[in-house]
């Protein structure tokens, strides 16, 4: 158990050194001397990832409404009950964020590359 007097100073300065960390970080890549992480934050793999996970954060509120819009009584929960809805909340959404990815998003960014990008000579 830290004293009140740590966690205070925890609680005031975890925020700036975090976004100190971060800025440095930042700092390094935009400096050329970033490589090994910028390699790994450029791998393809992220930006896929990075594609459903946003599309999970734009959709997850959809179908949460949805969930409680179609409830006709209170709800009673339990361990099993909280883990089953989670996990079929999570494929719905990321389900969902997928077909949306494919459907829409993918043939903008094709449109954009052939259109509206210049060509390489």
């Amino acid at each position: 158990e830290l004293s009140q007097f740590w966690r205070t100073l925890y609680i005031a300065f975890m925020r700036p050194i975090f976004v100190f960390g971060l800025a440095m970080i930042l700092h390094s890549i935009f400096l050329n001397y970033g490589r090994p992480l910028l390699a790994i934050l450029g791998h393809k793999f992220l930006g896929i990832l990075a594609r459903l996970t946003y599309g999970a954060y734009m959709i997850h509120d959809v179908v949460y409404m949805f969930w409680m819009a179609n409830t006709n009584s209170g709800h009673f929960y339990n361990i099993p009950d909280i883990y089953g809805w989670i996990a079929s909340n999570v494929f719905i959404t990321f389900l969902f964020s997928f077909l949306t990815s494919t459907i829409f998003e993918s043939p903008a960014v094709q449109m954009e590359k052939a259109y509206l990008l210049p060509k390489k000579r």
